[in-house]
Formats: structure tokens, C-alpha cells, sequence
């Protein structure tokens, strides 16, 4: 894992070349086409269910009030990315 505490794609690639015994670039190719295989199965609306690891769930979240911390004004947040 990269310093910053956050696994990255490019940690996975590594993983994958260490123990597997692949190049980096193809690591990182097997790596961008299982994402990709997820990302496209969300966006049908499946879920993505890895054994032993997660399931990954699309939700529709409601819009809450948020505030803008400089001018102090309450707006409507989309929640997009929380």
C-alpha cells in the first residue's frame, strides 16, 4: 500500500506482478479490466458480489440541506460521492 494509508490501483498492480509473477503492465491491465467488468455491472444496475471480500451496491440517496461554510447559506446537496 501507498503511504497515504489508501490502497490504489496501481498497489494492486504491484501485488499482482509480486506474487503472480506477471509485468507491471500487464498487472495493471488485468487490474483496469476486472474494475472496468465491476464499474460496467453497476452501471447495468447488477450487484457485484466478490466472495470472502464485499458485495458492492449502487443506492439512491435523498437530497439533504447542506451549508456553504463561507457565506453561511443553506443549498441542497445532491449527496453525489457521499
Amino acid at each position: 500500500m501507498s503511504g497515504t494509508g489508501t490502497l490504489t490501483r496501481a498497489d494492486l498492480a504491484e501485488s499482482v506482478n509480486r506474487h503472480i509473477g506477471l509485468s507491471r503492465a500487464e498487472a495493471a491491465t488485468i487490474i483496469e479490466s476486472i474494475l472496468e467488468h465491476m464499474s460496467s455491472a453497476l452501471e447495468r444496475g447488477e450487484n457485484v458480489k466478490i466472495s470472502s471480500f464485499g458485495t458492492f451496491v449502487l443506492r439512491d440517496k435523498t437530497q439533504r440541506m447542506g451549508r456553504n461554510r463561507k457565506r453561511g447559506s443553506k443549498c441542497r446537496s445532491n449527496r453525489a460521492g457521499s
